[in-house]
Order: C-alpha cells, then sequence, then structure tokens
C-alpha cells in the first residue's frame, strides 16, 4: 500500500541515522521519501498513526538542516522515544492494510462465483470474471465472460444497449454473477433499468443463461429468437429457466419496444435434428450491427477476461504435455493462437492425435500452424463449421440473410466472441460471404434468374468494392488502411488442409441422418 511504502522510507532514513550516514545520503532519503504519495493520497487504514511519524520525522529533517551533517544526542533520544512509541502501530498498520487487501480480494471472488454453473458444465467452472466496456460512449457496453472446454477457452459477451427512450436493451445475457449484476446497476443508475432482454440464437451457450439473467430483472420484456429447441429433449422455456415468465418470440415484421432504436433480421435455417436460427440488430444512432455467430474477428492476443486465469492459454502452449508450463507473455500468446485454431477448426492439423500415448494424445508435429493462425487474425470471416457443416444446408437462404444485413450503413460490428471491429461495413460482410457465391445452388437459381442474360455480378461486386474503398479513404471516420488490408487477404478464407475434419464430419452426420441432406444442384 501507499502508506507500506512511505514507512518503509522513514525505517530507511532512521537507519541510516543510526549507522551515523553522511548528510548527502540523509538528504536522498529524505528526497526519495517526499517524492513518494503524500498522506492525503494513502490508505485510510492507519493514517493517524503515518501523520505521528511523519510529523515526527519531519521534526528531525529541520535539525539535520541545521547541523548539516546528522542529529545531537538529545534529538537521537527523541527518535528513540518516538519509535518506540510508533513501532507498534507501523505493525499495525501494515498488519491491517494486508488484511483489508486479502478481504477484498476473497470479496471479490465471492462476487465472481456462478452456482448454475453446473447446468452447463463447461470451462472455467463456478468462477466467471466479467469485464464491462464502454465501445460508444454513453451508448454501447460490452460485457465478456470465459467460455469453453479441454482447455480452449474463449470470450462471449453480452452487449448492452442505451434506449432512446431510457433504460437498456440487453443483447444475448452472460452468467448473471453479482459482479455482472453490479456492472449492470451501475449502467442503471446512469442510464435507467432494464426494459429489455434478447435472447438473439438458438445456440445453447447462449440459452443457458437466459432464465437466470432474466429472473434478476422481472420488470422487464424477455423476447427469444424464433424455433427454440433443446436436446436431446425438446423441452420448453419455462423449463430452461423463465419459470412462468413469458417470453414473446420475434417475428421478421413485428412491432416491439425496441424497433425505434433498431432494424432487425432473422436467419433461420433448418440443420438435421434442429433449426439454426439467429437475429441480427442493427442499431441506427450508432450503427452498430450486433451478431451473435454469423461472423467474428479473431484478434491477434487473447482477450484481457482470458488472461485472469492464463493457465489453460499456458497449457495449450506446449508442443508436448510432458512440456514444463512456463508464464510469460510469449507462451500466453503461443497458447491464445493454438487456442484459436482449436476453436474454429476442432483438431489442427499440425496436431497428431495418438490414442496410444495416453495421457499424452495430442502433439504438434510442426510450426506449419503459425501461418495458417495468421491467414485468419484480423479478418471478418463466416465460421468455418457455418460454412461447412450449417450454410451448405441452405447457401440460397444463408446469402438472403447476408445480403439482407448488407442493406444496413452500419460501421462496426459486435459479435458475440473475439472481438469488436471498427471502422467496417457492408463491403466487408459482402467479403466474408464470397464463398456462398461459389455454391453450385447459387450459381445455378442466379442462371435461372438471368434468363440468358450475362451474368454481371462480379463485375456489380467489383465495382461496389471499389466503392466502398474510395469512401473508407475519404470519409472522416473511414479506415483507410482497411482497404489495402483487404487487398492483401488470402483468396480463400480457410486453408483447406484445416477443413478436412470438417467436412468429414459434415458427410457423417449427413450419412447418418443426424445433419440432413445438402440440396441437390439443379441442372
Amino acid at each position: 500500500s501507499v502508506n507500506t511504502r512511505r514507512l518503509s522510507c522513514y525505517e530507511r532514513r532512521r537507519q541510516a541515522r543510526t549507522s551515523t550516514a553522511s548528510a548527502a545520503s540523509l538528504r536522498a532519503l529524505r528526497k526519495e521519501t517526499e517524492s513518494s504519495p503524500s498522506s492525503s493520497e494513502a490508505d485510510a487504514v492507519g493514517g493517524a498513526a503515518l501523520e505521528q511519524v511523519e510529523v515526527g520525522v519531519r521534526a528531525e529533517d529541520s535539525v539535520e538542516e541545521s547541523s548539516g551533517v546528522g542529529v545531537s544526542d538529545e534529538e537521537r533520544e527523541r527518535e528513540t522515544e518516538l519509535e518506540r512509541e510508533s513501532e507498534s502501530k507501523w505493525k499495525e498498520l501494515v498488519s491491517e492494510s494486508e488484511i483489508v487487501g486479502r478481504e477484498k480480494s476473497e470479496a471479490l471472488e465471492r462476487d465472481q462465483r456462478y452456482p448454475l454453473w453446473f447446468a452447463l458444465p463447461l470451462q472455467p467452472g463456478e468462477r466467471r470474471v466479467t469485464k464491462r466496456y464502454e465501445v460508444v460512449e454513453n451508448q454501447v457496453y460490452s460485457f465478456e465472460q470465459c467460455i469453453g472446454t479441454l482447455d480452449v477457452i474463449v470470450n462471449i459477451r453480452m452487449t448492452v444497449v442505451v434506449l432512446s427512450g431510457g433504460g437498456l436493451f440487453v443483447h444475448a445475457p452472460v452468467a448473471p454473477t453479482e459482479e455482472c449484476l453490479r456492472l449492470m446497476r451501475e449502467l442503471e443508475e446512469i442510464h435507467g433499468e432494464v426494459k429489455c432482454i434478447v435472447l438473439p440464437t438458438t445456440a445453447v451457450e447462449h440459452k443457458i443463461n437466459l432464465g437466470p439473467f432474466a429472473r434478476k430483472y422481472p420488470k422487464a420484456d424477455v423476447y427469444v429468437a424464433p424455433r427454440q429447441w433443446s436436446f436431446p429433449l425438446n423441452l420448453p422455456l419455462a423449463l430452461l429457466g423463465l419459470g412462468f415468465r413469458k417470453a414473446e418470440i420475434i417475428q421478421e415484421d413485428g412491432d416491439y419496444p425496441w424497433t425505434r432504436d433498431f432494424d432487425y433480421t432473422t436467419l433461420d435455417l433448418t440443420v438435421g435434428i434442429g433449426p439454426f436460427v439467429e437475429v441480427a440488430f442493427y442499431h441506427k444512432k450508432t450503427r452498430s450491427l450486433l451478431v451473435t455467430d454469423t461472423v467474428f474477428n479473431i484478434p491477434e492476443e487473447a482477450p484481457e477476461v482470458c488472461l485472469v486465469d492464463p493457465m489453460p492459454l499456458l497449457k495449450r502452449s506446449r508442443d508436448d504435455k510432458r512440456d514444463a508450463i512456463v508464464d510469460t507473455k510469449e507462451n500466453r500468446t503461443r497458447g491464445w493462437w493454438k487456442t484459436t485454431l482449436f476453436a474454429i477448426f476442432f483438431q489442427p492439423s499440425s496436431v497428431e492425435f495418438d490414442i496410444t500415448g495416453y495421457p499424452v494424445t495430442l502433439n504438434w508435429r510442426n510450426e506449419e500452424w503459425v501461418e495458417k493462425v495468421k491467414s485468419v487474425q484480423n479478418r471478418l470471416l463466416v465460421a468455418p463449421i457455418l460454412q461447412v457443416l450449417v450454410y451448405s444446408r441452405d447457401p440460397l437462404g444463408a446469402l438472403d440473410y447476408l445480403q439482407r444485413i448488407g442493406r444496413w450503413n452500419f460501421q462496426r460490428i459486435i459479435p458475440a466472441h473475439f472481438s469488436i471491429v471498427e471502422n467496417t461495413g457492408p463491403q466487408d460482410l459482402r467479403r466474408a460471404a464470397k464463398f456462398l457465391m461459389e455454391d453450385s445452388a447459387v450459381k445455378n437459381k442466379r442462371r435461372k434468374d438471368l434468363k440468358g442474360l450475362p451474368d454481371l455480378t462480379p463485375l456489380l461486386d467489383w465495382f461496389q468494392d471499389r466503392a466502398a474503398e474510395f469512401m473508407a479513404k475519404n470519409s472522416k471516420d473511414g479506415d483507410a488502411s482497411s482497404a489495402a488490408a483487404a487487398q492483401q487477404q488470402p483468396k480463400e478464407d480457410y486453408p483447406e488442409s484445416e477443413l478436412q475434419l470438417l467436412r468429414e464430419l459434415t458427410n457423417f452426420l449427413t450419412v447418418t441422418g443426424i445433419a440432413g441432406k445438402a440440396p441437390e444442384p439443379d441442372e
């Protein structure tokens, strides 16, 4: 603490006097003491004791100034007496400061506990640290926690938007720990109470938090994406945590209290055993696009919330489980890079799986993975599992959804995972959706629509991209480097070697009937 640092300086000055230090060394120590924070900035604990010590030492300083070398015998006796009187108070000050610090730490950890974590038993388990960020001043806030399994830990994001009529709009709620609720209360004191809670997806990692979060705000209206389902039993929302609370299903042309602030559109695909549904929101005032899993942007560095407990990253940083765990910035970054590969590809091609080597079953056999990670960082992309497994079930429906989003004039994308993308726009979303334009079903529909006329779509896309780049270069808010960066991006979204496992998984799910058949191309 501040008090402890100042007392340390005073103690060293007394030792210097006892050892008949020179005037120069005494003056140096006095200067160091005076350069430390003043008692008015110090901790409240033990403040009175510290003031008493300061008065005595400064009196001693005045004697030093007059003599120029040290203190007299009378002053040394006075100093010794003062030390006897204040020694116990110094110890009490340090002890109480340590106790206060420990109590604060324990209280914070209690606030971070989430007793319902076992409903979906994923890492990090019971402790759910929450980090809050202001995305747009006094308008949009991000709340981040961690989620994952097998030491593959990423961030999960809840977005809170201030409504124009006052109150808060909560998108994709996270675990309502006491820490999270305290951060929410701070916003409520400024902007008003929570009015709307929205579950924008059917994905279980987001759905699991809806009921517990909504129960903390009984006056708020609850809205959910359509076609909610669960596996293996398709339970109603009442049995998924909402109880008797009414949740309104979001309809494509519905009229809701938040439609004054938001435009929205829905992706509704059927993938084998259940639907894949997501509602995207466009906040008109801040030009912010809120999505769940539609697109993502992988940062080079791990999100702050993933560094609170760096152990999963440090474990992932190793090439062999028998390697020692060493906590360095380099290893944290290396662990994050490997984590992102596991998160989006499940099993990177550079990893060798050998069950006979248990417990050392996964080994990194080469460094080719480094360039593969770099190729997917800082790019707006559709997740490979969505490209290969989900969107391939209905490429026309997926493309229509992305094109509807592309009509909004957004400048920021806030996904539920990885990083928020600033200085972006519809042209970047079109680039992310280009893989769909190569799908045979999309090509055949385009040919039918053209009825023998030449396909000008590539030319139109080229002109749209050039126009967007021109606007970015000449806009006050635009990022002039984004156009150049786009030109340097790889032609393919992902290395084919990394998609092999996903393609095999898709084929297996299709053959077994779990994922349903992809549409046959019409000739």
